[in-house]
């Protein structure tokens, strides 16, 4: 007993490593003590423990030197404070300096502790974490008054989601409605906004959920068919329906104005690679935005179990046409296919993984996960890392789940990112033809050989399609700078590409210079064609990035 009592007492933990740890030893956990220190509990295994110093422990010092502190003795006051930081009681530190009226020391005192507060919320901000980072900031108010409006200016405002103009965005629709001749004097660059802003949904918008027949589709309440509204779509699982993904979702909707969602229903061919399988997707797509009034630089894609398999699917073969995913309980493993004449790369980490390397990722993944083993996943997340992504990884201690206390962050997540129609920078993986093309980067053709035979599947193992693969993978890093009004260019296995171009790249109207592999740069003059930067449009279904201009470049 009396050992436990001098235990319980003891204070310094000195380590055989050369450091200590102050505190207040409170229980044991096996062959680790637990520790009460200044910022929370922590445990230190008995084996790194050279020996134990007895006596009060730090907070018990500081309540003692408090009581006996002389509230006029300012220098006493000070020196109190900064022993009070210097054993990581900030709060505390910052209150005994305030009460004797040090205002200067008190904000010396909690600016580093403020600095990292705000330098963590900025960063979840940046990621799209709104409701975490507006939290943080909350905290930092609350326990320090004083930085309330500095802390405050670093929340993002509301984006208020602009209205569509009148005739002439109704004759840029009534094009990509059914091919009606597009007549107007206004100038291109306003044609091109009307074609960027999306369409005017023909539908009077009605709150609840609408069956399409192909797709559910969950339209909020006080929807304003003249504003954009942002567009996700949401993937069911393999032994599951639209219904069933509507479901996982109802309850964290209930609130949410923002999002028109679709629930694409699967049916037999599932979220593959196939082709079937991703017009399935764009089909749902296409006939919302016909629909409704879609912002066409936010729509994002989420799923659970394969339908987090399709919104990778989607991401990598479909690089660019994304404002975010979120896949749950999944990887980026290829599914459903059988392959013939060679062995492509079916790992959890695929070259296409690359493609993603400037998508917004929220990526949910069950530590006892049976059906989507959390080895792959965690080879994905170390894939989309080594390529830059911003990833959002949350590692849970479940299985196979939808998590729905995950449901505010993913939506805040979703809410916040939006596409750059005409990033400065393009990189492009192909490992087909079928993968073509990311914003302003085409691929015409590559010098890869397609020798890898691969039927895709539907859920009952029917085949779908067969399409070949390049036994390596080809790439395009490019970046546009506008000041030398030039664009750079590196390929592997490429033999020719298209390269489109856009005022809000560079200056067209002067030669463009273009610096392919190292090679000294060339000069092309390129003209505007509107029809062209239309049917681009029409071809890729995609009117929210339209190019004016294109040049085709051989790779010698």
């Amino acid at each position: 007993m009396l050992a436990i009592l001098l235990v319980l007492l003891a204070d310094i933990l000195h380590l055989k490593s050369g450091g200590k740890i102050e505190g207040k030893i409170v229980g044991e956990e096996g062959d680790r003590w637990k520790v009460a220190v200044a910022t929370g509990t922590v445990t230190v295994a008995k084996s790194d423990v050279e020996r134990i110093e007895y006596g009060p422990s730090p907070a018990e010092e500081l309540a003692e030197r408090r009581r006996k502190l002389d509230a006029k003795d300012a220098k006493a006051a000070e020196a109190l404070a900064r022993w009070a930081l210097l054993k990581g009681f900030t709060a505390e530190a910052v209150d005994i300096a305030r009460t004797a009226g040090l205002a200067a020391l008190a904000r010396d005192l909690m600016e580093p502790d403020v600095a990292r507060r705000l330098d963590d919320a900025r960063r979840l901000f940046k990621l799209g974490l709104l409701r975490r980072g507006r939290e943080v900031v909350d905290e930092t108010v609350a326990r320090y008054p004083e930085v309330r409006e500095r802390a405050l200016a670093i929340v993002p405002a509301p984006v208020a989601r602009k209205r569509l103009d009148g005739p002439l965005s109704d004759a840029v629709n009534a094009y990509f409605r059914d091919g009606t001749p597009l007549k107007t004097d206004a100038p291109i660059a306003d044609v091109l906004a009307a074609v960027r802003r999306g369409s005017r949904g023909t539908d009077a918008p009605v709150a609840g959920l609408h069956d399409r027949k192909t797709y559910l589709l969950r339209v909020p309440p006080e929807c304003d068919p003249e504003a954009p509204m942002r567009l996700l779509v949401s993937l069911h699982g393999s032994s599951s329906t639209a219904r069933h993904a509507h479901a996982a979702w109802a309850r964290s909707l209930e609130a949410d104005r923002d999002f028109i969602v679709a629930f694409p229903e699967g049916s037999d061919v599932g979220w593959g690679h196939g082709t079937a399988c991703h017009e399935r997707i764009f089909s749902a797509i296409r006939d919302v935005c016909a629909r409704h009034t879609i912002d066409p630089d936010a729509i994002s894609i989420d799923g659970a179990s394969m339908g987090g398999h399709g919104a990778f699917s989607m991401a990598m073969h479909h690089p660019g046409r994304w404002s975010a995913i979120a896949p749950r309980v999944a990887s980026a493993r290829a599914i459903n296919m059988h392959i013939k004449g060679g062995v492509p790369d079916l790992s959890p980490a695929p070259p296409l993984l690359e493609n993603l390397w400037a998508t917004p990722v929220y990526f949910i993944a069950g530590v006892q996960d049976g059906n989507s083993p959390i080895a792959e996943a965690r080879l994905t997340k170390s894939s989309l890392e080594r390529a830059g992504a911003p990833l959002v990884w949350r590692e849970r201690d479940g299985g196979h789940a939808w998590y729905r206390d995950e449901d505010p962050d993913v939506l805040d997540f979703l809410r916040t990112h939006r596409r750059d129609p005409y990033p400065r920078r393009v990189r492009l993986v192909s490992t087909e033809p079928a993968v073509s093309r990311s914003g302003w980067i085409e691929i015409l053709s590559s010098t890869r050989e397609a020798r890898i035979e691969i039927t895709h599947l539907d859920l009952l193992q029917k085949p779908i399609e067969t399409r070949r693969v390049y036994d390596k993978p080809a790439e395009v890093d490019a970046d546009a700078d506008r000041a030398k009004n030039r664009v750079t260019i590196r390929t592997t296995g490429v033999r020719e590409l298209r390269v489109w171009l856009a005022d809000e790249l560079l200056d067209i109207d002067k030669p463009v210079e273009i610096a392919l592999n190292g090679a000294k740069a060339f000069e092309v003059n390129v003209a505007r064609s509107l029809q062209a930067a239309l049917e681009d449009c029409r071809k890729r279904g995609e009117r929210g990035a339209p190019f004016i201009a294109s040049v085709k470049v051989a790779v010698k």
